[in-house]
């Protein structure tokens, strides 16, 4: 049987002891993500950012919906495709912890409080997904879920009923 030299022990040990420090860090955390071009796009959080909350159950998206309506149809479907993607950024088990601990709502709170985390911007939005913030829990943004349907409704004077797009993500629903 052959013995390991001192020098490949403390070689193993510092490795063991990087891998350890590197889970205790990473511990509480969420996993790292990067927005991809289409979820940092300048026009979806322009829209965004006209939304108004009115209290901490309610969001006012009429300047939003105004907005977005005036965009072509294939800019409206890629808004509700790119808020589908963001939110199931949220749908992960550390961002259900952290709701739990902050809220006992109903059933879609934490699908509301996920839209929350969208109208403060694209900053606010990276340190939620950081878990740097989170204090907007208990909020909750139930309207920007219709803004897309909304706008393209008004730009067609149509029902949202109508609305002709599906997200390819639209589990967030």
């Amino acid at each position: 049987m052959r013995i390991m030299s001192t020098k490949t022990v403390l070689i193993i040990l510092l490795v063991l002891a990087g891998v350890a420090l590197f889970i205790y860090q990473r511990r509480g955390r969420p996993d790292p993500v990067t927005l991809t071009e289409s979820q940092q796009d300048s026009l979806f959080w322009e829209i965004l950012s006209l939304c108004r909350p009115v209290s901490e159950y309610e969001v006012e998206t009429n300047a939003a919906v105004i907005r977005l309506s005036q965009e072509e149809d294939d800019v409206i479907f890629r808004f509700e495709d790119t808020l589908a993607d963001l939110l199931s950024l949220l749908n992960k088990p550390y961002f259900i912890h952290s709701f739990t601990q902050k809220n006992i709502g109903h059933d879609d709170s934490f699908l509301y409080a996920r839209c929350t985390a969208m109208i403060h911007g694209v900053d606010f939005f990276k340190r939620v997904l950081e878990g740097k913030e989170k204090d907007f829990w208990a909020n909750e943004s139930e309207g920007v879920l219709y803004i897309a349907k909304e706008a393209w409704a008004r730009k067609h004077r149509s029902d949202v009923e109508h609305f002709p797009h599906s997200s390819k993500n639209a589990l967030y629903f």
